[in-house]
């Protein structure tokens, strides 16, 4: 079987903006491309859901793999791998809490479902833990976009075959768990992956 290389592209500006009502909106940029990485091994069945960054290292997930976790320096050497679910899909880091909120790809759990999964000062995996599940509009294996907003304290769900935004709150806790669904966003073009925005209108 060949196997397809997974490219992480570190881009300067993005240019998607998740909008909510009565929050100012933040205009998208077309960025370029600073650096591409080209993190081995590849996920062996090609397919790469997420990625994320933890202010250090890049972190990217495989769907329907043993292997679903992989750490990778910004220079695309691996420096370490697990196995949270046998396939993982999104992925967002948290700052406040130091981990790495995870959602489903095809794994042991079924669709649906949320992990959150705590590292170390170290950035190490110290646990992992199923803390909920997405009940609305579930149509697909793959979750392949995830935002976290720190200011509401909430995450935003886009899975691959909907073009419907789920939001939900984070219920506080050690692990911190997937709290209320709140409301649903509906874009009028459809989405691959979602990323939040802090930046305002001046």
């Amino acid at each position: 079987m060949q196997k397809i290389t997974m490219n992480l592209f570190l881009v300067v500006s993005f240019a998607v903006a998740l909008w909510l009502p009565g929050l100012p909106l933040a205009h998208a940029a077309t960025g370029n491309v600073a650096q591409q990485v080209d993190p081995k091994p590849p996920c062996p069945n090609g397919i790469g859901a997420g990625s994320a960054f933890d202010g250090t290292n890049l972190w990217y997930s495989c769907s329907a793999n043993s292997t679903d976790l992989y750490r990778v320096r910004t220079d695309g050497v691996v420096t370490d791998s697990y196995r949270i679910d046998g396939g993982l899909g999104a992925l967002v880091y948290d700052r406040e809490r130091n981990g790495i909120w995870a959602s489903w790809g095809g794994g042991a759990a079924g669709n649906g479902a949320v992990w959150f999964i705590s590292l170390n000062v170290d950035k190490h995996i110290v646990k992992a833990a199923l803390v909920g599940r997405v009940s609305e509009g579930l149509v697909c294996d793959l979750n392949d976009g995830l935002a976290y907003d720190a200011r509401t304290s909430s995450l935003f769900f886009s899975h691959a075959c909907s073009r419907t935004i789920h939001r939900y709150t984070i219920a506080p806790g050690s692990p911190p768990a997937l709290g209320a669904h709140m409301h649903d966003i509906f874009p009028e073009s459809h989405r691959y992956s979602l990323q939040w925005s802090d930046r305002r209108e001046k």
